[in-house]
């Protein structure tokens, strides 16, 4: 009797450790991939467009749209600024978040849609490590 709960308890431990291993490597290959593919973005703030300055052109008879977008610096500041590009407002609408690469000479922009944010990638490493603990101390505390 006492063997059959040791080896179920051994059992649920190799299924938690599975699990456990599946998330930090899914996490892990997350954050390769974002570290390689946004690294250009390192400097990067997530900005959102809150409003759009209509702009008339005289010469060309049309207007055009540039969006307010509002983001954070690095000093935690709340930064709001017009973007000098076009957009179309169904393009970008409000809300939409863009990346805003700025320095601090002048505001440089890249707009990119970051529907792969950064926070994801850290979870779910946070939830691997997270889980491989658990498993380590149900196999320590269940011996």
């Amino acid at each position: 009797m006492l063997n059959i709960e040791h080896l179920l308890t051994e059992q649920r431990y190799l299924a938690l450790d599975e699990i456990s291993t599946v998330f930090l490597a899914i996490g892990i290959a997350q954050y390769t991939i974002y570290h390689f593919k946004y690294r250009k973005y390192k400097n990067s703030a997530i900005a959102k467009v809150i409003d759009y300055v209509e702009k008339y052109y005289d010469k060309e008879d049309y207007y055009v749209y540039m969006p307010i977008v509002q983001f954070t610096n690095n000093q935690n500041q709340k930064i709001q600024s017009i973007l000098n590009i076009e957009l179309d407002d169904q393009e970008y609408p409000f809300g939409k978040e863009i990346a805003i690469k700025y320095n601090d000479k002048n505001l440089e922009y890249v707009l990119k849609d970051m529907k792969i944010k950064k926070f994801v990638y850290k979870n779910s490493l946070a939830i691997g490590m997270i889980l491989m603990i658990i498993s380590i101390l149900y196999l320590h505390l269940n011996k």
